[in-house]
């Protein structure tokens, strides 16, 4: 059986306000919500615990009389209060069709008239009141027109697989509320698959582009060989490097043919500084090799578990039922959230303007992980000795002026490589050695943490000490940006 359309056609909207008429007829409205920004929900005397509901969703606009409707807010917004001082206490006198693209309850309160206008054709549906000279009085949405004559009318109709029409009032009203309901309920299995179909999409993209990048760190390890030829090299040529040189060509004598090699320079550094240089970059990309490795390991089962979901969720919805379907998208949510994915709450306006400013920003990591930064010298001393906890992770550049970063996992779980290696990148980030390619990282638990009397702001000293080398990705930087919470740009 095909599903029922999203609008009725304008002969079943004709049948259904002359039923809602001689239900609602002399009845005065005792009370208007507005369940969500493009609902209403009206109380009228007499009906209880029928309700009308007015839905001014684009894809499902109507008005049903149901004894279904979607939760209430505790306070009401302007928008509410605008409808309850315009229609409450006011009487139905008639329900029409008018200029075959809308629904019209036409009230009255005394010897003033208004209306309720709700707009079902078109690509803007909406509700409005309006007085007895035309003045609008409320309107549902502010960002669409309060109605749209020039939009297609309601297609006459009986439409395929439309709602039959009962003779008898009840009978119809019940039908078309059930219809409704259903309609509804399909429309949000089908936004809410086309959310995490969107979602996954997007969370597929950013851990393959985390493994491009750990993949690009692995190939980086074989240049720790190049490293250490060219500082063997350059042992033999220190007394010939000029100041400020950025090569140096040196034969290479322990091959057969002995050829000539050019050996890259810091042209900031003198020569025995760039001999300890290569010989340093070499060791640490040595060190880092199975570290590397198993990111990367990481990084490929992590991407081949978002292909299998993102799949599962392309097929959802193929021969299941609807209790089924639940059940499937609950579970695909569940299976997000367990790869990384986190949804973002957005911050109540009040809480935002009344908050007193935090010595920290909030970032979050691939896992889930949140990584605390913080803005100054005081700051940091706020950040790691009031705001910290013991089993926190806290981080900072090695050997150079920066903020203190505290790395603070989910409850009940530890922060996985990719956390890691996010917080140790926004400590060099947030460093004086940004501009270096490769920036070791001292990480150890907060508890290690100590500050010494008399030390000026943000000095610190620490016990368990290790180090990880960092290299700043903008991928990374642009992604951990993405997941502030507050202002701030990298």
């Amino acid at each position: 059986m095909s599903a029922a359309p999203a609008r009725a056609s304008l002969s079943l909207q004709r049948r259904l306000a002359a039923a809602l008429e001689r239900r609602l007829l002399g009845r005065p409205i005792d009370r208007l919500w507005r369940p969500t920004e493009d609902t209403l929900l009206i109380r009228v005397s007499g009906l209880s615990p029928q309700r009308v509901l007015v839905s001014a969703v684009p894809a499902l606009p109507f008005v049903a009389l149901t004894t279904g409707w979607p939760p209430t807010p505790a306070r009401p917004d302007q928008t509410t209060l605008r409808f309850r001082q315009a229609l409450e206490g006011a009487r139905v006198r008639a329900v029409t069709v008018e200029d075959e693209r809308a629904l019209c309850v036409h009230l009255t309160r005394g010897d003033s008239l208004c209306q309720l206008r709700v707009q079902l054709a078109g690509r803007y549906p909406n509700a409005v009141v309006l007085d007895d000279q035309g003045e609008e009085l409320a309107r549902l949405l502010m960002g669409r027109p309060a109605f749209d004559p020039d939009s297609p009318a309601l297609p006459p109709g009986p439409l395929p697989g439309e709602l039959a029409l009962p003779d008898d009032d009840d009978a119809l009203l019940d039908a078309w509320a059930d219809d409704r309901a259903s309609a509804r309920a399909r429309l949000e299995r089908s936004q809410r698959h086309a959310a995490l179909l969107r979602t996954a999409r997007a969370h597929l993209r950013k851990v393959e582009r985390a493994e491009a990048a750990i993949g690009a760190d692995h190939a980086r390890v074989a240049e720790a060989e190049q490293h250490r030829r060219h500082g063997e090299l350059l042992k033999t040529a220190l007394h010939r490097v000029p100041r400020g040189a950025d090569a140096i060509m040196v034969t290479d004598h322990a091959q057969p043919d002995a050829p000539e090699v050019l050996v890259p320079l810091d042209p900031a550094l003198d020569a025995r500084a760039n001999l300890e240089r290569h010989f340093r970059l070499y060791r640490r990309f040595r060190d880092a090799s199975d570290a590397i490795l198993a990111r990367l390991d990481e990084a490929r089962r992590r991407r081949a578990d978002m292909e299998q979901l993102y799949a599962h969720i392309l097929a959802l919805g193929q021969d299941l039922d609807a209790a089924d379907l639940d059940v499937a998208q609950d579970d695909a949510e569940a299976r997000l959230r367990a790869l990384g994915w986190r949804p973002r709450a957005a911050p109540s306006p009040s809480r935002a303007r009344t908050a007193p400013a935090l010595p920290y920003r909030r970032f979050e990591a691939l896992d889930g992980s949140a990584v605390l930064v913080g803005r100054s010298a005081a700051d940091n001393d706020q950040l790691t000795f009031r705001h910290g906890r013991p089993g926190d992770l806290w981080l900072h550049a090695r050997d150079v002026p920066g903020s203190h970063v505290l790395l603070r996992p989910p409850a009940g779980r530890d922060p996985d490589g990719e956390a890691m290696l996010d917080a140790a990148t926004l400590a060099a980030w947030h460093s004086q050695a940004r501009g270096e390619t490769t920036i070791d990282v001292t990480w150890t638990e907060r508890k290690h943490v100590r500050k010494p009397r008399g030390a000026p702001p943000g000095r610190v000293t620490l016990a368990r000490g290790r180090t990880i080398p960092v290299r700043v990705e903008p991928e990374r930087i642009e992604r951990l940006y993405r997941s502030l919470e507050g202002d701030g740009a990298p």
